[in-house]
């Protein structure tokens, strides 16, 4: 959902905005685990890097500062071979 995580005005980076539902709905979907450090480790491992963006208005304004990470390689639109250059180290 677009009030946990979206990509960045941008596109060069996605952005957290409620780390709470992230680990409740998003992260027990799609990885064994639900916790955010272990999610953070495994962007890590992947090269993605935290982004500085600014807060967009009224998105998740109580949660705190928004997580934003961004990968070369991984922007609004890549297609599938830029995603499949992304391995992990």
């Amino acid at each position: 959902p677009d009030d946990v995580v979206r990509w960045s005005d941008d596109g060069f980076a996605f952005v957290v905005y409620d780390a709470d539902a992230l680990c409740a709905t998003v992260l027990p979907k799609y990885f064994r685990h639900c916790r955010l450090a272990s999610f953070q480790r495994q962007l890590s491992l992947y090269q993605f890097r935290r982004a500085r963006v600014s807060k967009q208005v009224g998105a998740g304004a109580s949660k705190g500062a928004p997580l934003a990470y961004a990968h070369a390689l991984f922007e609004r639109g890549c297609d599938e071979q830029q995603l499949r250059a992304i391995t992990r180290v």
